[in-house]
């Protein structure tokens, strides 16, 4: 998870500052060069932090299967899941991601759009108890390579990243001798982050080729996908009496995020209240093309020392995390693919809300797994004694 951290530090920092000095003019403050260097400077701090945690506490710790030996469980759990694929590609095509952001949402029909977004986190949940239950084996790559079509057809990013990271830490507790297998492990990353890069480019503007399409999805990604730091920093740096929520969207917020999604859920979170009070003094409306990065967040709570705050308070968990992987093998998976991968580009809330649903659905699986080991153990309990 550090890693993937890092990957975006990179991502949401150096491109930004390079557009600054040779790219495109997106939005009124990307060209502001002070900053963009305030920003360098707080995620730099940031990163430092996260680094000497990980330094101090981290230990290389490989995740052991417990896998059931029972083929026929397994059998109808994959068939099972197969089913739920099929679900998900089909509400996907119609309500996925690609056509809520780019097509036209139709009137009446906001709640399937709702619906599938938790089919798709029923369908991670899926794959993450069949690595609990049966291992990280054939089984687990069918299911992965099942999850990159949806990606596709869905367009959306953010339930297929963490797994494959997820994949990509499993190869690796897998491989027992790294040095052989590390190019396995290396064209899995790569194909697969080209894999995310390709998707997004698919289902831009036609008028331009691939290449350029795949190249400016990750300029655009980096560049507005982190605008909402800079609109932050912009009004904490002028001074603007901003107030700030000194915690509350990291220790009230998750709970909110819980509701469905109204008008009532809106008015109740803090962060949203912070974002409509520096609105006015901004030309642009707050994240004005969508997307995350919580250094806008970790800035709202405390100006300037929040961001390395923050990430230190997420370096702690992460490592606690990855040394209890064995022991709470259920958290583990759940936060791996939600909280440990998704925290940077985020609202805390949102991705708490996505780590509890998952939760919640293995410990449905396991409940239902429960029910099933009873019922059979009820039926032999049944079976008449031989009279010999």
């Amino acid at each position: 998870m550090y890693g993937v951290f890092i990957l975006f530090s990179v991502l949401y920092n150096l491109i930004p500052f390079l557009n600054a000095h040779y790219g495109f003019e997106f939005f009124s403050l990307s060209f502001r060069l002070d900053l963009i260097d305030i920003q360098l400077l707080v995620v730099s701090l940031s990163n430092f932090v996260f680094g000497v945690v990980y330094y101090f506490y981290y230990k290389n710790i490989n995740y052991i299967d417990t896998a059931s030996k029972e083929e026929s469980l397994r059998s109808a759990y994959l068939f099972f899941c197969f089913l739920i694929f099929l679900l998900t590609l089909y509400l996907t095509n119609k309500y996925g991601w690609s056509q809520m952001s780019v097509g036209e949402e139709m009137s009446g029909e906001g709640v399937l759009f709702s619906i599938t977004a938790y089919l798709k986190l029923l369908f991670v949940s899926c794959y993450l108890y069949y690595i609990y239950k049966f291992g990280f084996n054939r089984g687990a790559i069918f299911l992965f390579g099942l999850h990159t079509i949806v990606m596709f057809v869905d367009g959306s990013r953010s339930t297929y990243m963490p797994i494959l990271f997820l994949t990509i830490s499993m190869l690796y507790s897998k491989s027992r001798n790294f040095n052989k297998n590390n190019y396995k492990i290396a064209a899995l990353a790569a194909g697969g982050l080209a894999m995310i890069v390709l998707s997004r480019a698919v289902i831009m503007s036609v008028d331009e080729s691939l290449t350029d399409n795949m190249i400016m999805s990750m300029l655009i990604e980096g560049c507005t996908g982190s605008y909402m730091s800079l609109q932050a920093i912009y009004v904490i740096a002028n001074d603007y009496s901003a107030t700030f929520t000194f915690g509350a969207t990291y220790l009230i917020d998750p709970f909110i995020w819980l509701i469905p999604q109204t008008s009532i859920r809106n008015n109740f979170l803090t962060f949203n209240d912070w974002v409509n009070n520096i609105s006015p003094l901004l030309r642009e409306e707050f994240a004005p093309m969508g997307g995350f990065y919580y250094i806008a967040e970790s800035m709202a709570f405390v100006p300037y020392a929040g961001p390395v705050i923050i990430t230190g308070v997420f370096a702690l968990i992460t490592v606690w995390i990855e040394r209890n992987k064995n022991k709470y093998k259920i958290i583990y998976l759940s936060f791996f693919s939600s909280v440990g991968i998704l925290f940077t580009k985020y609202v805390f809330g949102n991705v708490m809300k996505i780590f509890l649903i998952e939760l919640i659905f293995l410990g449905l699986f396991l409940l239902l797994e429960k029910i099933l080991i009873a019922s059979k153990k009820e039926v032999r309990d049944l079976r008449p004694m031989p009279l010999i």
